[in-house]
């Protein structure tokens, strides 16, 4: 541990001057920024001109604190040159701003989400028009274009995500290897969580609100008609997480399905293989997704249907429909804590059903059983890149 220096020591070491002690954060970035020709100490990448989005950084094991003006160089926040010491390794994973990774990818997200809403305002209103049931001055000559502007605007957007996905997270390369995972829909669920704030499995269950009962939870009391949430109480669970968890896992259950029905009829056209599969009972689906899709989420799902058709009669279908894409939601998102933080060098307890204070039940589904890479292997392809 060093000792703090004063100040004025700094200054009557002549390791400091009194004009930087007078500039503003944003000045001593800028000024930084100019005598290393506008590019990174640590990589070369060119800097940004926003100062708000790269910072001064301190070499490891510097012995003066930040009013020192010797020994300094601009960079991104959160480089791992920074963290291990070296410049020259540790370029994997570098964060572009001086915001966390995820940070990034929401405001990217989110854009992306508003401009793709209005594109389809824009085109709903259009058929409206055209079909007679609106009002074609609604539409002015003045947004002639406006399609093309916002298509643009959108890819631009998808571009910018891509490249948070392609460059900075390992987890979002190994989510992409199970099936059923797109990059888009990941990115929207990456984007909503900061993994080192979700200490267990089940943090990250209420953050996404699929924890017993914590759908209906509020910071106030329930509506004591409904049992709910009242309206106008906030959340306790990010609303966005939870659809976007939703949709995953019914891509899970179109993927999964699709391979078991190759899978048991290979030579029938796919209006047959559905047919076939609808005349099945649950039970029936279950046992045929057992042999063909053993490895895949489908399965959990399918196993779910089978046990509430037989034991929750009273149940409606889209209430056991909700349920089984609750438990399916859980697992990914179990499996997806466990890697990320594995991935981040961060602790990983197992379940807590499976340790001697919850009962030590076994039945333990690992990341692998369905389908994620070991993170050996994704330390390997990253490596690669």
């Amino acid at each position: 541990m060093t000792t703090k220096v004063s100040n004025a020591e700094l200054l009557a070491a002549d390791k400091t001057t009194a004009a930087w002690l007078k500039l503003g954060k944003s000045e001593r970035k800028l000024l930084l920024r100019g005598e290393q020709g506008g590019l990174c100490h640590f990589c070369g990448d060119p800097l940004p001109e926003d100062p708000a989005l790269f910072d001064i950084a301190r070499i490891p094991g510097h012995p003066y604190p930040k009013a020192d003006y010797r020994d300094k160089s601009i960079c991104y926040v959160g480089h791992p040159a920074i963290a291990s010491g070296c410049s020259a390794n540790g370029h994997q994973g570098k964060d572009h701003g001086n915001i966390p990774w995820f940070s990034q990818l929401t405001a990217v997200v989110q854009a992306r989400e508003e401009v793709q809403r209005m594109r389809i305002r824009l085109g709903n209103r259009r058929d409206a028009v055209a079909r007679g049931m609106d009002d074609p001055a609604l539409i002015p000559g003045s947004v002639t274009g406006l399609d093309a502007r916002i298509g643009a605007m959108e890819d631009d957007l998808t571009a910018e995500m891509a490249a948070l996905m392609r460059n900075a997270q390992p987890i979002a390369v190994a989510a992409v290897h199970v099936l059923g995972v797109g990059p888009t829909t990941i990115a929207r669920i990456l984007s909503e969580i900061d993994i080192r704030r979700a200490r267990s499995r089940s943090a990250l269950h209420k953050l996404a609100g699929f924890a017993p009962g914590f759908d209906k939870m509020a910071k106030g009391d329930l509506d004591e008609e409904s049992g709910r949430r009242k309206r106008g109480e906030k959340r306790p669970y990010n609303a966005r997480l939870r659809t976007h968890c939703r949709i995953q896992a019914e891509s899970f259950i179109k993927s999964g399905v699709s391979v078991v029905k190759k899978s048991e009829w290979p030579g029938l056209e796919p209006e047959e293989r559905t047919e076939l599969w609808n005349s099945l009972s649950w039970v029936e689906r279950y046992r045929v997704a057992r042999r063909h899709a053993s490895g895949l989420y489908v399965i959990d799902y399918q196993e779910r249907r089978a046990y509430t058709f037989d034991n929750r009669p009273d149940w409606t279908e889209d209430r056991r429909n909700s349920d089984a894409l609750r438990i399916t939601a859980k697992l990914f998102l179990s499996h997806l804590w466990e890697v990320w933080r594995g991935l981040d060098g961060l602790e990983t307890p197992p379940p807590y059903p499976m340790t001697p204070m919850g009962g030590g039940h076994s039945g333990y589904i690992s990341p692998q059983d369905r389908g994620w890479p070991t993170l050996a292997e994704v330390r390997e392809e990253m490596a690669g890149k």
